[in-house]
């Protein structure tokens, strides 16, 4: 199925009342004349009974419906351009545009693209042949045991390491040459909160906050004292769970 342009609730974290309860929604072109619409909030909590409601170019209501206990809505395509929007209530609406990816021939960006990728470690295959695209405003989950091979890929995203064979390209770029602007539109944290534990929380704002030049440090000590975290503590005597929330903003 062909996604349409999905607008998803900020992946950016906003505030702490943001992360909780953020709402998560795609559209698909089935290719039977009919879209697939699936609602979902950041938390699990399901979306099922939510309003829907689909507008043509002209803002003229289409469809008004809810959400069914799936937290899925099918609906005919309408004839040329349109627009669906989620309304769970004030702060949690969302409209997802029919422009891009419903349109013959327009897609939305690729966000990441990766072609015959093989690794190995010495002789142990991780990946052999591996090929998908991820585009924008998508969601993707790496699921598997220990030893599968996905902080590999991770680290083959973030260009740690170049595939032995293939390709991958992250925001256009291959990923183990990304230039400094692309890899600040990046975000990752890896498991083991890695931090300088004999810095304080403010410490850690100011040793980081030159490397970005768009840091907003307005937000950064609104989300700290949001989350209750004592801005004069050495990250060394933070619990496991204030540490990756330092780590996290950064």
């Amino acid at each position: 199925m062909k996604p349409l342009s999905a607008v998803f609730g900020s992946l950016q974290l906003i505030s702490a009342s943001a992360l909780g309860h953020t709402p998560i929604v795609a559209c698909y072109d089935r290719g039977d004349g009919t879209v697939l619409c699936e609602g979902g909030f950041s938390d699990g909590s399901s979306a099922a009974g939510v309003r829907m409601l689909v507008r043509d170019k002209g803002g003229r209501v289409l469809l008004e419906a809810s959400l069914n206990e799936y937290s899925e809505l099918i609906f005919d395509r309408p004839r040329g351009l349109f627009s669906v929007q989620f309304d769970a209530g004030e702060q949690h609406r969302v409209e997802i545009s029919g422009d891009a990816g419903s349109v013959p021939g327009v897609a939305a960006p690729v966000a990441i693209s990766m072609e015959g990728l093989t690794h190995r470690y010495g002789t142990r295959v991780i990946h052999d042949d591996l090929s998908f695209t991820v585009r924008t405003g998508r969601i993707l989950g790496l699921l598997g045991k220990n030893g599968v091979g996905k902080t590999t890929l991770i680290k083959i995203l973030m260009g740690f390491l170049a595939p032995n064979v293939g390709r991958c390209r992250v925001l256009g770029e291959p990923s183990h040459r990304l230039s400094p602007a692309t890899k600040r539109r990046i975000g990752l944290v890896f498991e083991g909160h890695l931090a300088y534990d004999f810095l304080s929380i403010a410490e850690t704002e100011r040793f980081f906050a030159p490397w970005y030049p768009r840091w907003r440090r307005d937000l950064f000590y609104d989300l700290v004292d949001r989350l209750d975290l004592p801005r004069a503590h050495r990250v060394r005597h933070l619990s496991e769970g204030q540490r990756s929330q330092v780590v996290w903003q950064p």
